[in-house]
Parts: structure tokens; C-alpha cells; sequence
């Protein structure tokens, strides 16, 4: 993925994700986050992030922040996936070869679930990509666009596909707005979604979000 870093009029950023949900129902994240929010501030630059939560929805790992040397508009390689009884989780910049990584129990899981949980302790956790942005008011649109690249196709196909979402929540509180759509692309075409402002394209095997969809 690229690495963009933008920030909103309060100094908010966003943190670009991969996320896993097991089997077991843990959800594991890795990411860069830039100028995230923390308590009544944000940190500053890039870093490396990971978080797990368990089964009952309780945060058990992080949220957990390292140094990592990136710059604007380098090019990130965000894994995550399983090794014995762990899951490794970890962050490459592919242009200088700082790297990040942390691992936790896979706690007997053997595969990341597709799609959305249905599980409301759960709520919104799924496999895939998502960036995330932590605004200290409602929030409609404006992000600058950031590509993730898969170095697969993704599952096009007549029993699969891809779910694309948006949405905003209120911390605490409830949802303010939330939009999805189920695709399933054939061709080696591209498939653009918005809803309120915020937008996001799918292709065979990328992901943007923010920018023009068009």
C-alpha cells in the first residue's frame, strides 16, 4: 500500500490496515498509522500499529504503536498470517527496509473467516483491508486517495466476491451512517462505491480509498 500522509484540520490521521478475523472469532490488525489519535492528542508521523481482541470483544493486545522509518508515498508491505501457534502480523517499507513486526496466539485458529462477523461482539470485524480515521467530529469525505495491491487476485468469483464498505461510528455511541456493497467483478475492471462523501474503488486485485471514484 501507499503510505499518504494526511491529516484533518485537527491534526487527525488515518491508520492502513490488513485485518484478520480467525476462526476462533479473534480479530488481529496490522498497519502504519499517521498522526493517530491518543487520549487527548495524536502521535506524531508514521508508526507501526497492531491491535488483537478476543472473542468477547475485549481489546487483549495493543493498541500497540513501534517506530517505523517511513516517508510519504513509500510503498508498504502490511502482512498477516499464520506461523505454528501464532500469527505473525508485520509491516515493510519497500523503499528503505525498515521493518515492524509483532505475533500473538492464534489461540488454536487455523484459518482467517472471509467476509463480515455476524457476531454482535463483533461488531463490523471481517478479513480484509481498511483504512481507518479517527475524527474529532462527523466527518464527510476529503481523504486523499491511498492504493492497497494484493500480490493475488482477489475471489471474483460466482459463489465469492468482495464486500465494500463505509461507515462512521460514534466513540462512544451508536453508528451515524454505514453503507455496504457486494461485487463480484468478471472482468479486469475496476468498481466504484461512495456514500456520503467518502469513496473507495475495487479492482482485480487493489483496493483505493478516498480520491476521485470514477
Amino acid at each position: 500500500m501507499e503510505a499518504i500522509a494526511q491529516s484533518d484540520s485537527n491534526g487527525y490521521g488515518p491508520a492502513y490496515l490488513v485485518n484478520g478475523l480467525s476462526s476462533k472469532g479473534y480479530w488481529y490488525q496490522v498497519g502504519v498509522a499517521y498522526d493517530w489519535g491518543c487520549g487527548a492528542g495524536y502521535i506524531s508521523g508514521f508508526h507501526y500499529f497492531s491491535e488483537v481482541w478476543n472473542a468477547s470483544g475485549g481489546s487483549v493486545s495493543g493498541p500497540n504503536f513501534l517506530p517505523l522509518t517511513v516517508a510519504n508515498g513509500d510503498s508498504v508491505n502490511l502482512s498477516i498470517g499464520f506461523s505454528g501457534s501464532s500469527i505473525v502480523m508485520s509491516a515493510e517499507d519497500l523503499v528503505n527496509g525498515a521493518t515492524q513486526s509483532t505475533n500473538f496466539s492464534a489461540e488454536l485458529a487455523t484459518y482467517f473467516v472471509g467476509g463480515a462477523s455476524g457476531d454482535p461482539q463483533e461488531p463490523g470485524w471481517f478479513t480484509g483491508i481498511m483504512t481507518e480515521w479517527y475524527h474529532v467530529q462527523a466527518y464527510y469525505g476529503g481523504e486523499s486517495s491511498v492504493r492497497y495491491t494484493s500480490t493475488t487476485p482477489f475471489p471474483y468469483e460466482a459463489t465469492n466476491g468482495v464486500t465494500l464498505g463505509i461507515d462512521e461510528l460514534e466513540v462512544p455511541g451508536g453508528e451515524l451512517f454505514d453503507q455496504t456493497q457486494f461485487v463480484q467483478i468478471t472482468c479486469s475492471c475496476s468498481y466504484p462505491f461512495s456514500y456520503q462523501n467518502a469513496t473507495e474503488v475495487v479492482g482485480p486485485n487493489w483496493f483505493q480509498t478516498g480520491g476521485f471514484v470514477g
